[in-house]
């Protein structure tokens, strides 16, 4: 089992889009987004953020992040963290935020 964190490509989106199972759990990762989750959602997103970041185990997508407000060595606003249930408390997201 090897993790990766690496820049997200289209070919994730309808993995990404996964991430998001309910409408409730969306509203909190990405309010003014509609569920479900779109692959045309996140081509949009990709328009407006950087570093767009899938996590992934095996080529499988198991979490997703991205950055926007970014100024250089100023602000950087780190959005969208989520993983699937089944992979949350291994300390991915701490190193998500160390990263960014």
């Amino acid at each position: 089992m090897a993790i990766q964190f690496r820049p997200t490509v289209q070919a994730d989106y309808p993995q990404i889009c996964q991430l998001f199972p309910s409408p409730e759990e969306m509203y909190l990762i990405y309010p003014s987004g509609t569920f479900p989750m779109t692959t045309e959602q996140l081509q949009a997103i990709a328009q407006e953020r950087i570093d767009l970041t899938s996590v992934a185990i095996d080529d499988r997508i198991v979490g997703f992040s991205n950055l926007y407000n970014y100024m250089p060595d100023q602000l950087r606003s780190l959005a969208m963290l989520s993983f699937i249930p089944s992979k949350e408390d291994r300390g991915w997201a701490r190193h998500s935020l160390l990263t960014c």
